[in-house]
């Protein structure tokens, strides 16, 4: 493809497979360890900024509030988002739990699950920073945005997000439970 090329994403599964997504909707993917890449039609022609595996389903999300998902590479699902913000990036939490996903984009805005994409939840972090990744360590998922900005939710079961934390912010290092976890303090 000479298309622009955002994420990338591996069959974790012990297959040889492997996906990208890229600027006008292009989804590649190869079954041969790179040794030849097969152009998907996903049938949208926004940006995708970000893909993942949920379970056995190909996670994908973009510009306008795009996110589809597909199994096969020929029938795709629009999942609602109720936005029409761009989704810039996210994580897949997997494969050991890969029934979680977050995906963040303007506007503070995040979407996310925990039933391998069964159901979607929409959340925002109470700003109006373009959220740029998510990642997650034990049981806390962080979020981040332009000129360091930094949200996390502690692993609650209903996201309370905090922060922003910025250049000049003092951090501690406190025990929840049995995690350790970094915090603005």
């Amino acid at each position: 493809t000479s298309e622009h090329l955002y994420s990338t994403t591996m069959d974790t599964s012990g297959g040889e497979s492997a996906f990208a997504v890229g600027a006008n909707g292009t989804f590649i993917l190869t079954e041969d360890f790179g040794v030849t890449w097969i152009t998907m039609d996903t049938g949208v022609s926004v940006d995708l900024n970000v893909i993942g595996f949920l379970g056995n389903t190909v996670t994908m999300a973009g510009d306008d509030g795009t996110l589809i998902q597909t199994t096969d590479g020929v029938d795709y699902t629009t999942v609602v988002t109720g936005t029409s913000e761009n989704i810039n990036g996210g994580e897949v939490f997997g494969p050991e739990a890969s029934d979680w996903a977050y995906f963040v984009g303007d506007d503070g805005y995040v979407i996310w699950t925990d039933d391998s994409g069964d159901n979607w939840t929409i959340d925002t972090t109470e700003t109006s920073t373009n959220l740029a990744g998510a990642g997650s360590y034990g049981e806390t998922t962080y979020v981040t945005g332009p000129s360091g900005a930094l949200y996390y939710d502690g692993g609650s079961s209903t996201p309370a997000w905090e922060g922003p934390v910025t250049s000049g912010s003092e951090w501690t290092f406190t025990a929840s439970g049995s995690n350790l976890m970094w915090k603005a303090a």
